[in-house]
Formats: structure tokens, C-alpha cells, sequence
């Protein structure tokens, strides 16, 4: 059997067997106004697609040119959530927004990185206890080619929208990625996946008096000849994977303190071979609750041509183990997979190509995840969380953590604002540029996150405080394990808002709620599940 890297390399997915010519769908420089300034108008998308909630309508889809950034991050013990982006026009520049975990409310922060030391590219987002970060690569503006590293942090913590001035954590090191993570010392760390094969960190310390970074604790290279494949700390230790450029192996060094790192040690990772040619393609990792790394991958059929091209999606949880496929055989393209972990849970969300007629721009990827509570030993039947959605979704990522308290896992995907299309295959394979895209964030439920639960043997809905003047809290009971809507409705029966599409576990839940843009009256909280509907009345007053 053969291997072939597919190595990502400036904004072309480059292999030394695919040889790419452009189909149907592809437009020409009518459809850009300087490569920034979309001259059609763009479609109106909904507000929310069952779980998830329609984020950023001003963003560029290179925000997730690949899955090796973490554009969404979750500080699982504060509950926040946040997601960076880029924004379209001026492309440079990066909005974050901000969440609790019931994501009951939004705060959105424009263009808070302004090309202060060049354009952003592929944004980072770090959720730490101390306050959120976001760190990006940034072009050089002089060359226009890839420069150093930024990052900047949240003054004043959690949605606060006050955002410290960026800060060039390094020189001139060409490197189109720079991923962060908080460490157990509270410190940040940022590696570079630099372009000459080279792995830099650079490890900092938050100034929470003078409310910069600028405090560098330590610095160096973690590998040569290398492809960032993931960085991950939970467990008490962080973790930073990378392959080698030559034979595709997988290596990786710990740390606890950002200082002091563990000798370079392989993963012992045999690939299989499920198509006499194998393109290995897009790798993402995770650490568990117990301080244990779990890595995904795709691999691809390189004797298929035809964009989506078949492809599988497998986990090596331990060093030595054979890799397990978590794609569903049903289907032939699974592929830019993404993992997140929590208490006993690893999820793993992807994009999904359910109809391989359909090619090219008019190709459709649905999202779908897997989970398993054994460790990732055995794994449930996919879910896909964007069935009867019209629009194209793609590119999605998640959350490296899960939310202990509400049991979520968190993700997002990307929709393009002007035509109806593929995302992905815009962003790496079309040479005339990428449309504005959307992105939504949504939240899913894994049953096998929480603790054992006692079931109600009935329905039950409550709104407290009820008269409600701002926030009110929502509790609700459910029989069974499935698909809910939560929605409000006004006296004459009409839909105001729907608050929480989702799929849920038997069990007691509860959730934030925003009144604050209802006007003075009585309305009512209908729940629509699959065991039945129930509904409360509640009186906003000012």
C-alpha cells in the first residue's frame, strides 16, 4: 500500500498524485471587488439551524482553512465559550464572540485585532481561567508573506468586551499556524507550526497589572522537520503532537509548566490502508479528563479525482493500538474530523458527504458526530447534526473540552453568504477566491458526559423568577433521550423565538434566559419534545 502526505502549504492542499483541474461552479473576479468586498448581495440565512445559532454574518471562510487551529474554545469551570474569526472586509482583522455554556446569551466584539502588526490569518481561540485569549499568525506587511505571532487578551475577563492591545509574541518565523492553550500554572502557551518544518513555543505569562502578555517565562523548538498535529492541556498536563515531514511519524513532548518538556517520544501509530493509494490529509487531538491524548485523522482514496473524494475517519487512542474508524461505511467521504473530551466522553465531529453526485462547489457535507464512554474503545452510531438543514454547511470544528455541568459538547460550521455552496471547496481548491461565509455555533448533549441521572416519569417545565424583568432561569424535565425545541411564543400563538433547539438526554436541564429584548407582556414557553408538549406562561415587566 502506498502513503502520501497531503501537506497544507500557503492556501493550496497540495499531493504528489492529485492533480486538481477546476469544475463546474467556479466563478470568476466579478463575484470579489478586490479580493475583499463582496459585490453580490448576500442570501438571508436563519437565525438558528436546530442547534445552532447563527454567530458571525461578516466572517471569511480561511477563519477554518484547517482543523489544526481551534477557533472555538470552552473554559469548562467558568462555563465560558468563546470563537474567533475572521472578519471579511478588511480580511486582516478578527472578530470574537463570547457565550455562557447554555449559550443563553452573546456578546460579539467586532474587529478587536486590527491589523495592528499586519493581516491575522488563522485565528486561535484560548478560553483560560484568567480571562479569554484569542493568538493568530500575522503576514508580514511589508512582503506579504507569513511573519510572526500575535496574540491579545480579554481586559478585564469574561464578557467584558474590553480587549488589551495585540501583543508580537516572536519575530519573523513564517508560520501560517499558532495554536495556544492555558497550562495547570495558569501560564499560556503558543507553538508555531512554521513553515521550514520547525515547531517554536513560546510560553507567556498574563500581566494581569499592565493587562499585556508581554512576559515570555520560556522559548525554544520543540522538533524539526514537522507538522503540527495538535496541542491539547487538560489532565494536569499539556501535550503538543506533531509528524514527521519524511515517514509520516508521529511524535510528541509534554509539558506542565511550559519550562521543562518531556524528550520527543513516538507514537507508535501503524496507518491503515483502506485504498491501495492513501493520502493522509487533516489530524486533530485531544486530551481526556485523566490526562490521556487522543488522536484523530482522515485518510483518502488518492485513485479518486472527483472532489469529495472517498475518505475515512479513525482514532488512535494509545500508542500501539490499532487506529479505529469511527466513519460510517454507509457513506464514502468522511473526512476534516475534529475531537473533544469530557468526563468519560471523546466526541468526535466531521463533515460528511452523504451524495457523491453531487461534485465540486455543488458538493454537500452534512456535520455529524460519534461519541464513546469507554475511552475510545467502542463508539455510538454517527449523528448527524445538521439533517434538514437547506444551506451547504462545512468546515466544522469543536471544543476541545465538554461542558461538565450541561453535559455539551460545543461546535461550529460555516455557510457561504453569497451562493449556495461547498465551504471547503472554496477554500482550498477554487483559485478564484472564497465568498463571505456565516458561521453558527451550536451545543449537543452526549449522554455519556454526565453522571447516572434518575428519569422523571413525567414532563416538567418551570420559569423562575416569574414576573421576569432581564434573566430568568428555565428548568425542564425530560422522559427520554431525544430531539426538543424550547421556543417562545406570544398570546396570539406566534413563534417569537426559539431557545434552545437540541437533542437531549433523559434527566433534569436547565438554561439562562434572555428577556430583556422581549417587549412588557405575557408570554409562554412551549417544549416540544418527542414524548410530548408542555408549556409554562411568564410575564416580562420592566
Amino acid at each position: 500500500m502506498k502513503y502520501i502526505v497531503g501537506l497544507i502549504v500557503s492556501v493550496n492542499l497540495l499531493t504528489s498524485t492529485i492533480t486538481y483541474t477546476p469544475q463546474k461552479a467556479l466563478r470568476g473576479r466579478d463575484y470579489l471587488d478586490n479580493g475583499q468586498t463582496c459585490n453580490l448581495p448576500h442570501r438571508v440565512l436563519p437565525k438558528t439551524t436546530r442547534q445552532a445559532i447563527l454567530v458571525d454574518s461578516s466572517g471569511n471562510a480561511y477563519t477554518a482553512w484547517t482543523n489544526t487551529q481551534c477557533c472555538l474554545a470552552l473554559e469548562p469551570n467558568i462555563g465560558g465559550l468563546q470563537f474567533v474569526c475572521r472578519h471579511y472586509s478588511p480580511t486582516g482583522h478578527l472578530n470574537v464572540h463570547q457565550s455562557n455554556a447554555y449559550m443563553a446569551f452573546w456578546v460579539h466584539d467586532m474587529q478587536v485585532y486590527q491589523a495592528e502588526y499586519g493581516n491575522a490569518r488563522y485565528p486561535t481561540s484560548v478560553a483560560s481561567s484568567s480571562g479569554p485569549h484569542i493568538g493568530f499568525p500575522i503576514l508580514d506587511p511589508h512582503t506579504g508573506y507569513w511573519g510572526h505571532m500575535g496574540a491579545q487578551w480579554c481586559d478585564v475577563g469574561w464578557y467584558s468586551s474590553f480587549w488589551a492591545s495585540p501583543v508580537d509574541l516572536s519575530g519573523d518565523i513564517g508560520a501560517p499556524r499558532s495554536v495556544g492553550v492555558e497550562l495547570p500554572t495558569g501560564d499560556l502557551v503558543f507553538v508555531c507550526d512554521e513553515i521550514n518544518g520547525l515547531l517554536p513555543y513560546y510560553t507567556t505569562s498574563p500581566d494581569l497589572i499592565s493587562v499585556t502578555l508581554r512576559t515570555t517565562v520560556s522559548s525554544g523548538n520543540l522538533a524539526t522537520n514537522s507538522h503540527l498535529w495538535g496541542i491539547d492541556c487538560n489532565g494536569g498536563i499539556c501535550y503538543v503532537f506533531w509528524y514527521d515531514l519524511t515517514d509520516v511519524s508521529v511524535w510528541y513532548r509534554a509539558t506542565t509548566d511550559g519550562i521543562s518538556w518531556t524528550p520527543a517520544t513516538e507514537w507508535e501509530l501503524t496507518y491503515p490502508s483502506p485504498y491501495a493509494s492513501n493520502v493522509f490529509g487533516l489530524s486533530q487531538m485531544a486530551v481526556t479528563d485523566a490526562g490521556n491524548p487522543v488522536l484523530v485523522f482522515d485518510l483518502s482514496d488518492g485513485n479518486d479525482l472527483t472532489y469529495p473524494y472517498s475518505s475515512k475517519v479513525y482514532v488512535s487512542n494509545a500508542s500501539g493500538a490499532s487506529p479505529i474508524e469511527v466513519s460510517n461505511n454507509g457513506y464514502g467521504v468522511w473526512s476534516y474530523p475534529t475531537i473533544c473530551t469530557g468526563g468519560s466522553n471523546i466526541a468526535v465531529i466531521m463533515q460528511v458527504a452523504m451524495d457523491t453526485t453531487l461534485i465540486d462547489s455543488f458538493a454537500r457535507h452534512d456535520i455529524f458526530c460519534t461519541s464513546s464512554d469507554d475511552g475510545g474503545s467502542t463508539w455510538s452510531a454517527p449523528y448527524n447534526l445538521t439533517a434538514g438543514v437547506i444551506e451547504r454547511p462545512g468546515v466544522p470544528q469543536c471544543a476541545k473540552r465538554m461542558n461538565p455541568a450541561s453535559g455539551y459538547a460545543y461546535y461550529f460550521y460555516g455557510v457561504n453568504l453569497v451562493e449556495d455552496h461547498d465551504p471547503y471547496f472554496h477554500i482550498v481548491y477554487d483559485p478564484e477566491g472564497s465568498d463571505p461565509h456565516a458561521w453558527y455555533v451550536g451545543g449537543l448533549a452526549w449522554s455519556g458526559v454526565e453522571n447516572a441521572v434518575t428519569i422523571p416519569s413525567r414532563l416538567n417545565l418551570n420559569v423562575r423568577p416569574n414576573p421576569s424583568s432581564g434573566f430568568s432561569n428555565v428548568y425542564y424535565s425530560l422522559t427520554k433521550t431525544g430531539n426538543i425545541s424550547l421556543g417562545i411564543f406570544d398570546r396570539l400563538g406566534r413563534n417569537i423565538r426559539t431557545v434552545e433547539p437540541a437533542r437531549k438526554t433523559a434527566g433534569t436541564h436547565s438554561l439562562d434566559l434572555d428577556t430583556s429584548e422581549l417587549v412588557v407582556g405575557t408570554y409562554f414557553l412551549v417544549l416540544d419534545t418527542e414524548d410530548g408538549t408542555i408549556s409554562r406562561s411568564f410575564v416580562v415587566v420592566r
